[in-house]
């Protein structure tokens, strides 16, 4: 008898752990703007194909057998989303600041672990015509002139801060590539993973009107933000896809990047 119920016990136990090991699906949100080769398409939901950044965040929650949903908003609507629980989670550049409101990966001394992020960089697009040479300073070049940002992107105030002059009126690459070529803005500043990420697809829609500056503006971190109530219940979760990230993030960004690059190339888009 004691040994059926030290077996039942065991059962019981095991079937507790199991529960208790599951994952609360995730509800991830993300801007609703078509940003290839990140996002692609725009309203609520996925679009097919979905991006670079969405196939990089469904393998985020994949390494913690964690379920996931997605939706769209506006950017302007997210971090309140996240913060309230209407969302799970969100891409942020963030603050340490925003420790007070998000569950975010700390390192040793409570400081934000950028080793725990990806890693991007706000390069520069100019008119080739325009006599700036390819590795000149940007802070220099291009200092008291207007430069273009896609519209409700956070890094306007560090850019003003930086001393440039911003123009945010352009939604997409596409538009503001087309107010730098018409000569009402003087260069287009875009954060990529990798330096030459959209080279391809600027060379295929401009050809050789447009250049990049070898050197960015700045390099900055997007984590993976959580709602701290979600991260109370789903700790262990959260932590394993902060550490894959951490782990295998940067590498298969790029290789995503890469792959829809080559799709854009094939289809001429």
């Amino acid at each position: 008898m004691r040994f059926v119920l030290t077996l039942s016990t065991l059962a019981l136990l095991a079937a507790a752990g199991q529960a208790s090991a599951a994952c609360t699906p995730m509800l991830f949100g993300y801007m609703d703007q078509h940003r290839p080769p990140y996002y692609h398409g725009t309203g609520p939901e996925e679009s097919r194909p979905r991006g670079a950044g969405i196939d990089l965040v469904h393998e985020i929650a994949a390494s913690a057998n964690c379920p996931l949903r997605t939706t769209r908003l506006p950017l302007a609507r997210l971090r309140a989303a996240a913060q309230l629980g209407v969302l799970d989670a969100i891409p942020l550049e963030a603050t340490q600041a925003d420790l007070e409101n998000y569950a975010l990966p700390v390192d040793a001394r409570g400081k934000l672990d950028p080793a725990k992020a990806l890693r991007l960089h706000i390069v520069v697009y100019v008119r080739a015509g325009d006599a700036i040479l390819k590795d000149a300073e940007p802070a220099q070049a291009l200092r008291q002139r207007r430069l273009g940002i896609n519209h409700a992107v956070p890094m306007v105030a560090p850019l003003r801060n930086l001393g440039f002059k911003i123009d945010d009126g352009g939604v997409n690459p596409a538009r503001n590539l087309e107010k730098l070529v018409r000569n009402r803005i003087d260069g287009y500043a875009v954060s990529v993973s990798a330096l030459g990420d959209m080279d391809a697809w600027v060379a295929r829609n401009f050809g050789k009107a447009v250049m990049r500056l070898d050197k960015p503006i700045v390099t900055h971190h997007i984590w993976v933000a959580v709602n701290k109530d979600y991260f109370a219940r789903n700790r262990p979760h959260v932590e394993t896809m902060w550490n894959w990230l951490a782990e295998n993030g940067q590498g298969r960004f790029s290789k995503l990047i890469k792959k829809y690059e080559k799709q854009s190339a094939a289809s001429g888009i």
